[in-house]
């Protein structure tokens, strides 16, 4: 079978999306009964999926078995409230449900002409946002893929925010021969800052 016919007849069929759910919800089922950290086995495991560069394509049902079965386990428990490592938190279950759907539509979120529900939906967080925070009307919010692209982008705008308070325009002027700027933060920084304002 040709790889386009395969992909027509996985979405087509649905088994594959079965077997994914039905190992979501076993996984789901026996969070609480495991340990937040996978044992020492369940890592040593892993060293089974080191294995050579498929030279053609594999059983889709396989992988997923193969994924769940050695990846399962092996797996921190973030959910369930008995994790508390780093900034990690538990996914609620609307918000892992409604992953699910939007991972159906398969969406590239660059444009609005690429997909209106996504821009609609960030244009109704962008206005909770400031009702919540108390922000005027006129603030504008980039939604980003993580902490460290916040971070990124954050220092960005607070650095053009102060060249142009000093009258300098970044845009046009670029970064040479701008005036400096110093940060001051504290000894615990996080190494995101310090990567970004490098």
């Amino acid at each position: 079978m040709d790889i386009s016919k395969k992909m027509h007849t996985e979405q087509s069929d649905k088994k594959l999306f079965e077997q994914a759910k039905n190992y979501a919800f076993d996984y789901s089922n026996s969070i609480a009964e495991r340990h937040v950290f996978p044992s020492d086995e369940a890592i040593c495991d892993l060293i089974q999926f080191n294995e050579d560069m498929p030279s053609q394509n594999g059983d889709s049902s396989d992988i997923l078995e193969q994924l769940h079965r050695l990846g399962s386990p092996a797996t921190t428990a973030h959910t369930g409230g008995r994790y508390f490592g780093f900034v990690t938190g538990g996914i609620l279950p609307i918000t892992l449900a409604t992953k699910w759907l939007t991972d159906f539509w398969d969406q590239n979120t660059a444009l609005q002409v690429m997909s209106p529900i996504t821009s609609k939906l960030e244009e109704i967080c962008e206005r909770w946002l400031q009702q919540l925070l108390g922000l005027p009307e006129s603030t504008v919010a980039g939604f980003v893929s993580g902490s460290s692209s916040a971070i990124f982008c954050g220092l960005a705008a607070a650095r053009l925010r102060i060249y142009k308070n000093l009258g300098w325009d970044f845009n046009k002027q670029g970064h040479n021969g701008a005036p400096p700027v110093r940060i001051i933060a504290g000894q615990d920084i996080h190494g995101a800052v310090v990567k970004a304002v490098a």
